[in-house]
């Protein structure tokens, strides 16, 4: 089995659209798996961003529109996964997080 972990942000990091780049690598090999995953969020990582800078009561409404946005524009992927920490999305929470959702694949 062959996968792949891309991770989906709107915008670009320099002249070539993320979402393009992601398609891109996806169709470049017949992978088995692809995971879409969500690394960062509005220029922050998620595991190590300080929230505490962030509107709090903002932060998760925006993330999820955030991720709906990203899963509109970008379809190519099995199954969707994000990680949040203590440090992070889930103050209140010791342990890390992966929220999984269901495939939307070509």
């Amino acid at each position: 089995v062959k996968g792949l972990e891309i991770g989906l942000q709107e915008g670009a990091l320099d002249e070539t659209p993320t979402m393009e780049k992601a398609l891109a690598a996806a169709t470049a090999f017949p992978y088995d798996f692809l995971i879409g995953s969500f690394h960062c969020f509005c220029g922050y990582d998620l595991y190590t961003a300080d929230y505490s800078k962030m509107e709090e009561k903002q932060v998760l409404p925006d993330f999820y529109t955030h991720m709906y946005n990203c899963l509109k524009a970008y379809k190519n992927y099995d199954i969707v996964g994000t990680s949040t920490s203590s440090t992070g999305m889930s103050p209140s929470s010791s342990t890390t997080r992966t929220v999984w959702t269901s495939s939307r694949r070509f």
